[in-house]
């Protein structure tokens, strides 16, 4: 084996440790900021769509915030009743209906959305929740029901008078929908999906990309009421989803709202990624080895013509011609070696017996 391959497997013996090494941190490092960049990723999408989820509720609230000018705590007329619910439903076109329960608990007047006239409904809610509710003067989201239009949810506020007394209740069955499409927003990130559940831990609503099929009806981290407990407090965890397979999963409480919002992501989903960074690394290193390997040839290359160079001209002193010099302007030890040489065939020259030279010039021509 030449001189030239020698010094080049060498050379590749050589960068294979260490390239071997920063590969295998390389891996391990890249796997690590794959897992904490897409917790910290899940996260913000949690917290973003939570965020516009509460917003669109504190607006509702805000909508169906009534003070009624009037002093004393009698309750609200019906023309005045019918009033209010005309010009809530003109004012908000998602809402589905609305009514107004009175002090005593006994809803009157009812409107819903493309019906030509009021309802009269005399149904007594005295014993509901939100009515206790509103009568400490706080709000009520929640109850969700189906109907041929989709999901609605129910938003009951306290009517209060100019003088802060309760004077009954206004009740807004809201469509779903607007809340579905903010949800859905988690599945711009291509891979998750996420879902809502209330604090009975029924499941409200998913994202359009979960197969209603599928669904896991022990909502995986929900089975267990401590791995619940422990899920509520650390955000985050790996179990069995929604879907049935692993998954990663963050969770959010929607501020206002005694609901979670559950962001899950499969951990094949993130092995894949992983998967793909790592094989983009192992290019990328394959890449780098191949230009070191030519680049490391053509310098070998380089300095071993240089090399022969020099060694062809100790050939041509060492059979007596000596005033041929080697030329070798490599800046470098190889450069060093040549002007020795030349150096020493120069005190040979001088050395040599002028009639010797002679003979050696005659006998060479």
């Amino acid at each position: 084996m030449k001189q030239r391959y020698k010094v080049l497997l060498l050379f590749l013996i050589i960068s294979l440790i260490p390239l071997v090494m920063s590969v295998g941190w390389g891996v391990y490092t890249v796997k690590q900021a794959q897992d904490e960049g897409f917790s910290f990723l899940q996260a913000q999408i949690t917290r973003a769509v939570s965020n516009n989820m509460s917003l669109y509720f504190q607006q509702k609230i805000e909508n169906t915030s009534i003070r009624v000018v009037q002093e004393g705590a009698s309750d609200i007329s019906v023309e005045d009743q019918q009033f209010i619910l005309t010009g809530l439903l003109a004012k908000d076109q998602g809402l589905v209906e609305a009514s107004i329960v009175n002090r005593g608990g006994i809803e009157k007047s009812k409107m819903v959305r493309g019906a030509q006239a009021f309802i009269m409904s005399n149904t007594n809610f005295a014993d509901q929740e939100f009515f206790h509710l509103n009568r400490g003067g706080e709000y009520f989201v929640d109850s969700i029901q189906t109907t041929a239009a989709g999901k609605t949810v129910l938003i009951a506020s306290p009517i209060l008078s100019s003088t802060d007394e309760y004077l009954g209740s206004l009740l807004a069955r809201y469509n779903l929908t607007e809340v579905k499409n903010i949800l859905d927003e988690v599945t711009q990130s291509g891979h998750g999906y996420a879902y809502v559940v209330d604090k009975a831990k029924n499941l409200l609503m998913t994202t359009h990309n979960v197969d209603g099929l599928k669904l896991n009806v022990g909502l995986g981290i929900f089975a267990s009421d401590s791995k619940y407990q422990k899920f509520l407090l650390e955000g985050e965890d790996v179990y069995s989803g929604l879907q049935g397979s692993l998954v990663h999963g963050t969770i959010d409480k929607l501020p206002g709202v005694d609901w979670w919002l559950v962001v899950e992501w499969p951990v094949a989903d993130l092995s894949d990624i992983i998967r793909v960074n790592l094989i983009q690394l192992a290019i990328l290193t394959l890449i780098v080895l191949l230009v070191s390997a030519v680049v490391s040839l053509i310098y070998i290359n380089r300095v071993n013509n240089q090399f022969n160079q020099v060694i062809e001209g100790v050939k041509i002193i060492d059979k007596g011609n000596l005033k041929f010099r080697i030329k070798a302007p490599t800046n470098d030890e190889l450069e060093d070696l040549a002007t020795a040489v030349n150096s020493l065939a120069d005190k040979l020259e001088r050395c040599q017996p002028e009639g010797e030279d002679k003979s050696k010039s005659g006998s060479a021509s």
